[in-house]
C-alpha cells in the first residue's frame, strides 16, 4: 500500500483477472479518478526505474495473434508506458535493446529489453508498490508492423505494465526495479 492508502489489488471474476486501483477503504477507482492519480505528485526528487523484457520471439498465448519476428523492429524511443488497459500514464521506456537469441534467460529468440522510468505521480508510485507485491509483473507492447521498403517494419507505440497471467506476450516480465535520489 502506498503512504496514500491506495493500492492495486488482484481479482478474479468469472474467469477473467481484474487488478483495479482501490482506497484504503476497498473502494473501486473509476477512471477518471485513476487519470487525477496520474497528475498528482509524488515523491518528487525520487527516480523509480525498471528494466524488463518487453517482447520475445514467442508464440503469444492468443493463438491468433502472429508470433513477433523482431529482427524487423526499428527503435522508437521514447515510448509511452500506461496502466493496464485504462491507458493512463505512468512512465516512458527510454531505452530499447534488442538482444540476440539466448542472452536473457527463459526467453524465446530475440528479445527486447527496456529500460523505464516511471513518473512522480500517485498512480506510479501505486503501481511501483504492485509490482514489488508481485501483483503487475508482465507486459504487453503494441507492436505496430508495416511493409516499408526493403521489407516488414516494426514499432512500437506503447508498452501496457499488467498483470504477468493477463499478458499476452508470456515471456514480458519485470526483471528488475528500483528508486534513487533524482
Amino acid at each position: 500500500m502506498t503512504p496514500d492508502g491506495f493500492r492495486i489489488v488482484r481479482v478474479h471474476h468469472e474467469g477473467t483477472l481484474y487488478t483495479p486501483v482501490i482506497t484504503a477503504f476497498g473502494q473501486v477507482l473509476g477512471p477518471e479518478a485513476v487519470a487525477a492519480l496520474a497528475r498528482t505528485p509524488h515523491a518528487p526528487g525520487c527516480v523509480r526505474w525498471l528494466t524488463a523484457i518487453v517482447a520475445d520471439e514467442a508464440q503469444p498465448d492468443d493463438p491468433t495473434l502472429p508470433r513477433p519476428q523482431l529482427g524487423a523492429f526499428v527503435k522508437a524511443e521514447p515510448v509511452e508506458l500506461v496502466l493496464g488497459d485504462s491507458g493512463v500514464p505512468i512512465g516512458v521506456v527510454t531505452r530499447i535493446a534488442l538482444c540476440p537469441p539466448g542472452a536473457l534467460p527463459d526467453t524465446e529468440g530475440r528479445a527486447l529489453l527496456g529500460h523505464m522510468v516511471l513518473d512522480d505521480t500517485v498512480l506510479a508510485a501505486i503501481a511501483r508498490a504492485a509490482i514489488q507485491a508481485g501483483i503487475l509483473t508482465g507486459f504487453c507492447a503494441e507492436i505496430d508492423c508495416r511493409a516499408e521498403a526493403g521489407g516488414l517494419v516494426g514499432r512500437i507505440g506503447v508498452v501496457r505494465l499488467g498483470a504477468r497471467e493477463d499478458n499476452h506476450l508470456p515471456n514480458a516480465r519485470v526483471l528488475a526495479s528500483g528508486e534513487a535520489p533524482a
